[in-house]
């Protein structure tokens, strides 16, 4: 399996422009775009890439009757190397579904912070399985998968 880096780079008008191996999605560049922009007078570029995490779980949230209705919540916890780094959660873009839909751990810097380690807390709300099976946590070198249908034996969906 080929590994993807993603880096955004914003420019100080908000026009994202994504240097990557794969695909940069539209969500990440408008969100370091509304932030560099949002920052005051003048926007610095942001610089964003996968980071690590400590620890991902997926938790049930709701039930509606179906089981594509049922919503999931994503909580993906860590720490970063620097106090100015915000962290979010970004689904791959597919033109078919994967059997793991990936979820990538990324952390934007658009100033100079402390070198500190930070701790964050992030989390990601779904609905259905997203990918054929479940969904995987991408950090820098962690991953994680969640089988939320079953399609692997073992544990129980989400407990893995």
């Amino acid at each position: 399996m080929r590994r993807r880096m993603t880096t955004i780079i914003t420019t100080t008008t908000g026009l994202a422009l994504g240097l990557a191996l794969g695909l940069a999605t539209p969500s990440l560049a408008a969100t370091a775009g509304a932030d560099a922009a949002g920052a005051g007078g003048s926007a610095a570029p942001a610089l964003c890439q996968a980071v690590d995490f400590q620890k991902a779980q997926v938790t049930p949230l709701a039930t509606t009757g179906a089981a594509a209705s049922v919503r999931y919540r994503l909580t993906v916890s860590g720490q970063v190397p620097a106090s100015n780094v915000r962290v979010t959660l970004v689904p791959a873009v597919y033109l078919q579904q994967p059997d793991f839909w990936q979820i990538t751990v990324t952390g934007c810097s658009t100033d100079v912070g402390l070198p500190v380690l930070t701790p964050y807390k992030v989390s990601y709300d779904f609905t259905g399985t997203l990918g054929r099976c479940g969904v995987e946590a991408v950090g820098a070198t962690t991953r994680q998968q969640f089988d939320l249908a079953g399609c692997l034996p073992g544990p129980l969906p989400g407990t893995r």
